[in-house]
């Protein structure tokens, strides 16, 4: 869960500034923005595979990844990522 530092901003607004100002490659195939609480969300972004986000986020899946401008609008930089896999039945 990210905590926002701006209570103004809505998840939508964070997502649309990250869009805005990085676009990361490769990207992720989606991405979902569910509130958690008035001034958190949780990012969940969906990848065609582990390799794809490897070659995002380097070997250390783990570890979670941020940008320079995400400090201007998170109060907090949880410094780990979860990952699932998830089957088509």
């Amino acid at each position: 869960m990210l905590p926002l530092r701006d209570p103004w901003s809505t998840p939508t607004q964070v997502l649309l500034h990250r869009r805005r100002e990085f676009v990361p490659q490769p990207h992720p195939h989606s991405v979902e923005i569910r509130p958690k609480q008035p001034r958190a969300f949780l990012m969940v972004t969906f990848w065609v595979s582990e390799e794809a986000i490897r070659a995002f986020a380097g070997d250390e899946i783990g570890m979670a990844k941020y940008f320079e401008f995400d400090k201007d609008f998170l109060l907090e930089l949880e410094p780990c990522s979860t990952h699932y896999e998830m089957y088509d039945n």
